[in-house]
């Protein structure tokens, strides 16, 4: 009889395994996702906004960058990832581009580029708003009924980048019984556009409405030969028109405007241009919603564990608000921030009172946003923002402050050594895709100032001792009147240079009964 010849111990058992199909890689691998942390590209106009959810990074670029050849200048993953391109390298943005980021498994990533191209089209004597088709190339614009078609003054035609050439020269073409082909070259690109004029069948023409919970800005056009213009608007279904003042006008050339107020939150409104007998076509407009944001009053808080939190919940509906308490409690035992019973506007209040933490300073603060993880002894990264899409006009509520000498300072407040302790209140709304990321240890802040993201803002500083509580009232300045927001940031800290782990151990800020205004 044939014998098979023996094998170690270790091969059976290899084989055995092969044979029941049940060999699996049970040495597990460090739970570590590769993500673009930072990425920087010639011509970008603003911070990159990089979603390590949707694994999707978008970049704004000015209009004169050529997308198929982007310079590549700084691009940081997570430090065991393995990708190409290098910074110095051009990549091709016409179209997104996905990249494959790898540690142990691969992670599919998207980068795509957005451009805003500034185009318009005026001529002498215009009804109304050039209609831009960009997909077909084509632009209608109406004039008055009086104006003759073969002797049109073009006053602006810009329909590519800026640094786009066009021919032929706007300016020595004045036929138009008949559309008109104008060239438009830029890069390696070259469109043709179709340019039509057309009498208008009315000298005067409603524009848009720009409607806010409680007010809106309306537009209008008109022939500079008619009446003084105006709007008339009402509640969809209502019998009675109202007419805005002559003195709420605003004229520019051919357009006018108006803002108007006292409208209901989410509501339809209808409205017409006015001029004498002319009537424009009517428009429908629909107001926004007093969007809430929970626990403005503080009087909900939850513990979870040795951590306070000025939430109902941790669930997602309700766990807006988050402090450095997460942090404090795990270094120490201490949360600078607290629910206060005693001293109070109404129910619960918040009392921030900044401390020392094993040596570490820490600010008393409240934020919208999360928390997410201490670095070392003395850093923190933090999700600054959470997602709102309202647009109130004040943010107002309570405070008392009672400042303490600053007994702690570092790099570059050290001066501040000595001097009354400061306190912030702040609100920020922001059209970013997501929340600002705070690092303290790498110095990574919200540029208040310069970033572009940033619609509105308003903030009050104290460094003086209330009268027990005070009434305060922020104005939030809007830089545009036309973005929308994506997230809402309020802060509150009873030291303004806590990020710099600089302030005084001994102050203290009281908050209460904060409320949005959308008038």
């Amino acid at each position: 009889m044939k014998r098979l010849a023996r094998l170690p111990i270790t091969a059976v058992c290899l084989l055995a395994l092969l044979w029941n199909g049940c060999i699996e890689n049970d040495i597990p691998y460090p739970t570590i996702v590769a993500e673009i942390t930072a990425i920087e590209v010639a011509g970008q106009t603003t911070q990159a906004a990089i979603n390590p959810t949707t694994r999707e990074v978008t970049l704004e670029l000015a209009d004169t960058v050529d997308l198929s050849r982007v310079r590549l200048l700084r691009f940081e993953t997570t430090r065991e990832s393995r990708v190409s391109p290098q910074p110095g390298e051009y990549i091709d943005l016409s179209k997104p581009l996905q990249l494959t980021l790898s540690i142990h498994q691969d992670y599919l990533w998207k980068i795509k580029a957005v451009q805003h191209i500034e185009r318009k089209a005026e001529v002498v004597n215009q009804v109304g708003d050039a209609i831009i088709d960009v997909g077909n190339r084509g632009v209608l614009i109406n004039v008055v009924q009086g104006q003759p078609l073969d002797d049109i003054r073009i006053v602006a035609l810009v329909l590519g980048p800026s640094n786009s050439t066009i021919s032929p020269d706007p300016a020595t073409v004045h036929d138009f019984t008949d559309a008109r082909t104008f060239t438009v070259r830029y890069h390696a690109v070259t469109e043709e556009w179709s340019v039509r004029i057309m009498r208008s069948e009315t000298e005067i023409s409603t524009g848009t409405a720009n409607a806010w919970a409680r007010f809106a800005y309306l537009s209008g056009s008109y022939a500079g030969q008619t009446e003084s213009p105006t709007f008339e608007y009402r509640r969809r279904g209502a019998d009675e028109w109202t007419t805005v003042p002559a003195a709420d006008i605003t004229t520019s050339g051919a357009s006018f405007s108006a803002r108007i107020a006292g409208l209901e939150p989410a509501t339809e409104y209808e409205f017409r241009s006015v001029a004498g007998s002319m009537r424009g076509n009517e428009q429908a407009f629909v107001t926004e919603r007093e969007e809430p944001i929970p626990n403005l009053s503080f009087d909900d808080w939850f513990q979870n564990g040795k951590v306070w939190y000025a939430d109902k919940d941790l669930s997602d509906e309700n766990y807006w608000w988050d402090s450095g308490n997460k942090g404090s409690t795990t270094i120490g035992t201490t949360n600078p921030t607290m629910p206060e019973d005693a001293h109070v506007v109404k129910g619960r209040a918040a009392a921030l009172k900044s401390t020392s933490v094993l040596s570490v300073f820490a600010a008393g603060s409240l934020y919208l946003g999360q928390f997410r993880k201490v670095i070392g002894t003395s850093g923190a990264e933090i999700s600054m923002g959470r997602p709102y899409t309202g647009r109130p006009t004040q943010l107002s509520g309570y405070v008392d402050y009672r400042p303490g000498t600053i007994d702690k300072a570092k790099n570059p407040y050290e001066s501040f050594a000595g001097k009354p302790d400061t306190c912030h209140i702040y609100m920020l709304l922001s059209d970013k895709e997501i929340p600002y990321t705070i690092n303290t240890s790498k110095k990574q802040f919200i540029d208040f100032e310069n970033d572009p993201n940033i619609i509105a803002f308003g903030d009050i500083q104290l460094a003086r001792q209330t009268s027990g509580y005070e009434a305060f009232t922020i104005e939030l300045e809007y830089r545009s009147l036309v973005r929308k927001p994506k997230h809402a940031l309020i802060v509150a800290a009873a030291s303004k240079y806590g990020d710099f782990f600089t302030g005084s151990t001994s102050s203290e800020l009281y908050i209460d009964e904060f409320s949005l205004s959308f008038e």
